[in-house]
């Protein structure tokens, strides 16, 4: 039996990795479904962008955001690497959420959008080791980033950190790799993200 969810989705990706895990609604409102075998390349892609910017197992990565399918990715990801989410919807008051942030000594949070950033940015002295920031909804202005990069934040939409952890995870050596023969297109799996995997490495 799984003991852990990450186990799980992988162990179903490799047996059914083109039934539908998720569905979301695109731009023009019509259901979009993440495959089973796309839901676990973006939980590992994920996972390894955490572990190129320095996070490892039992750290806490701050998930200020509401439920849309890339609060489920970035979880995923976060499990995946044998760190914990501390979550919180993006109604929390700047208040609760840099309570939650600073007890957690979170140096990474994905936040929801420009709003979240801003209740981080009014409080930044109060959180000084937060040092990354995710954000699924981008500020559009070349000048608004800016700012945020000023205030000592490394910065990253959604798209840019699952592009990070694609490029460390394709850096893997190729004995820590698995092919699936059953997932036909499915690339090599980094099993070493996963927890049980990373403990061991530690022994």
């Amino acid at each position: 039996m799984d003991q852990t969810l990450t186990k799980l989705i992988q162990r179903t990706a490799l047996e059914n990795p083109e039934i539908p895990a998720q569905y979301s609604k695109d731009a023009t409102g019509e259901f979009q479904p993440v495959l089973y075998k796309e839901l676990l390349e973006l939980m590992l892609d994920y996972a390894g962008a955490l572990l190129s910017i320095g996070h490892a197992r039992g750290d806490h990565i701050g998930l200020i955001a509401d439920d849309r399918k890339e609060w489920f990715h970035s979880s995923l990801g976060i499990m995946a690497i044998g760190a914990a989410d501390v979550p919180r919807g993006s109604d929390a008051t700047a208040k609760e959420i840099v309570y939650i942030l600073s007890f957690a000594g979170c140096k990474t949070t994905v936040l929801e959008n420009d709003a979240q950033v801003q209740k981080i940015l009014d409080n930044r002295s109060d959180l000084p080791l937060l040092k990354t920031l995710i954000v699924f909804d981008m500020p559009e202005s070349p000048d608004r980033i800016k700012q945020i990069r000023k205030e000592g934040f490394t910065l990253y939409s959604y798209d840019e950190f699952i592009e990070l952890g694609k490029n460390t995870v394709r850096s893997i050596p190729t004995g820590l790799k698995m092919n699936s023969k059953k997932a036909s297109g499915m690339k090599s799996l980094p099993l070493f993200l996963l927890p049980e995997q990373q403990a061991s490495q530690r022994v």
